[in-house]
């Protein structure tokens, strides 16, 4: 049995809070199809949870972001 080890910055990424890895780590998958009506800004603002959490609003500091 082979093991392998996959690391995120030198560290393990098994080990790593889930939080901490999204905050470094996102992917944007190409399917399904993305209704017509989303833009980018809103799949970007999308990328902000792992920093407040997923019910809260977005603030200043990630509309700044997002722009």
């Amino acid at each position: 049995m082979v093991l392998s080890i996959v690391l995120l910055d030198g560290k393990d990424i098994h080990r790593l809070p889930a939080r901490e890895v999204a905050r470094r780590l996102s992917i944007l998958p190409q399917g399904p199809q993305t209704p017509d009506d989303i833009t980018v800004k809103d799949l970007v603002s999308y990328g902000r949870s792992p920093y407040h959490g997923i019910l809260s609003n977005i603030n200043d500091d990630d509309k700044e972001i997002i722009d």
